[in-house]
């Protein structure tokens, strides 16, 4: 199991005594009562009564205050298998991420509030059964369900309406649809940057800037998934994926694996 996801719900002495956000994960937290105080980056995060807080990795955070009625749901996800939903909601990829890097509270009506809660309820009881066959598949489709939710819910100007998308997302956008399309093959910055019309540096201070991540830690992390299915779902061999990923030979390959998984190929397909 790669993932390590958790979802905490209690009162303030069990989620003040166990939570402190790791820069690896994504934080989606939910808060069921009373009021809490989370600092994030130094700056400090109010959140109230079916409030939804969502923190991006690579931030330094932790509940600072809590009122003595808090209660709350924290959903940890481990930033690398949180990004398995990249492949197939793309679009929706671009405004959440868009929405966490800015490390925003969104407060819910009782109707989505009880969607969040529900859909956090029966991923808990889920994380229980981590014997079952289909274990993996099923967390990430409940993943899914979770982050498309929470997409549907993001204020009007977070939507992915055409007329009033900032050129900036437009071209975060465009460019994880052609790094998708193209990334089995292409693997230089200024290729993506020609497709987008703009110069590498443009793309690159875009890119981060949205979703706080460069051009190129995205290229690795669709090269990475890519490679990291293939060892697990497929009989192919690690030279047949290295040539399939269009990379010059094996061993150039498993430099690169190792780099971003800490693990050689063979490693990995066989832990």
């Amino acid at each position: 199991m790669e993932a390590n996801i958790t979802v905490i719900k209690g009162p303030v002495n069990r989620i003040n005594n166990k939570i402190h956000f790791k820069k690896e994960f994504v934080t989606l937290g939910l808060c069921i009562s009373g009021s809490c105080v989370a600092c994030i980056n130094y700056n400090k995060y109010e959140m109230n009564r079916h409030d939804l807080i969502m923190i991006n990795p690579c931030t330094t955070s932790h509940i600072e205050s809590v009122s003595n009625d808090f209660e709350g749901y924290i959903l940890s996800i481990e930033k690398n298998y949180f990004e398995e939903i990249i492949f197939n909601n793309i679009p929706e990829l671009v405004n959440i991420l868009n929405f966490i890097h800015g490390n925003k509270v969104l407060h819910l009506n009782h109707e989505d509030f009880d969607f969040l809660a529900r859909s956090y309820d029966y991923t808990g009881a889920c994380l229980k059964q981590k014997k079952q066959k289909f274990f993996k598949g099923i967390i990430l489709h409940q993943l899914t369900t979770i982050t498309l939710g929470i997409f549907s819910m993001l204020p009007m100007e977070q939507s992915s309406n055409k007329q009033i998308k900032s050129r900036q997302d437009d071209i975060v956008e465009r460019f994880l649809m052609t790094l998708k399309n193209n990334f089995h093959h292409e693997h230089r910055v200024d290729f993506y940057a020609k497709a987008q019309y703009v110069t590498p540096k443009y793309l690159s201070t875009v890119v981060k800037k949205v979703t706080g991540e460069t051009v190129s830690n995205w290229i690795n992390r669709f090269i990475t998934m890519e490679a990291k299915m293939q060892l697990k779902s497929t009989s192919k061999t690690v030279q047949q994926i290295a040539i399939g990923l269009n990379f010059p030979n094996q061993s150039f390959f498993g430099k690169y694996f190792k780099k971003n998984t800490n693990q050689t190929p063979s490693q990995y397909r066989n832990e």
